[in-house]
């Protein structure tokens, strides 16, 4: 296989990477507006309900409490697929990086230490301030919020919401704490052989000069 051959692979790769990034930034943003329109609409109707004096009666706390729970479950469902979009965002970038640096140096094999440290796209990177567990952790403390307010109109009073502000602490510390481990784990495995990732599998063999 000649260079020419060689660089031509690379090039083609390198555009399906792209197009792989750009549809998976996509279905992420499309996600978290289905998630925050349902978010949304739950907490109009329960101030309307409110307002009208039916919000939390008898009738209504059973269904209430379980459309609440049924948001939670979606909310930690959204929140892991955030890590897994997270995951490939950063995957696809640094398998760009590496067959930039592979075209650059003419060295065509997929060796990890052809892309310095201080170049690579951290997998946690700016996870605390990114937008998607951002947007997320508010929909989640929303809702379980929420909860601590319905409860807080019975008969635990103020309790309710001092729950539902310890609940939503221990939330978000373990969902950052999860993501975290999960994101630095797909890191480590990464950048331990690139050639594991999907898009890069189909390239040669290590060392083929054929």
């Amino acid at each position: 296989m000649t260079i020419s051959d060689r660089t031509e692979i690379l090039l083609t790769t390198y555009r399906d990477i792209q197009s792989h990034l750009r549809a998976t930034d996509e279905k992420r943003d499309h996600l978290l507006e289905i998630y925050f329109a349902i978010i949304i609409a739950m907490a109009s109707g329960l101030v309307v309900l409110r307002a009208t004096g039916l919000a939390f009666s008898a009738g209504l706390a059973v269904p209430v409490t379980l459309i609440l729970g049924a948001l939670v479950g979606f909310g930690a469902t959204v929140f892991f697929a955030m890590i897994g979009a997270r995951k490939w965002h950063a995957e696809y970038i640094n398998c760009s990086i590496l067959i930039q640096a592979m075209m650059t140096s003419q060295t065509y094999d997929v060796r990890p230490e052809l892309v310095p440290r201080e170049q690579r796209e951290p997998f946690v990177g700016s996870m605390y301030t990114s937008r998607a567990f951002v947007l997320v952790q508010i929909g989640l403390a929303v809702t379980v919020f929420t909860g601590g307010d319905i409860l807080a109109i019975g008969e635990i009073g103020n309790v309710g919401y001092v729950g539902a502000a310890v609940v939503t602490s221990v939330v978000l510390a373990i969902s950052r704490i999860t993501a975290g481990r999960m994101l630095s784990g797909a890191e480590e495995r990464f950048w331990r052989n690139p050639r594991t990732s999907w898009v890069l599998t189909g390239l040669w063999p290590t060392g083929s000069d054929d």
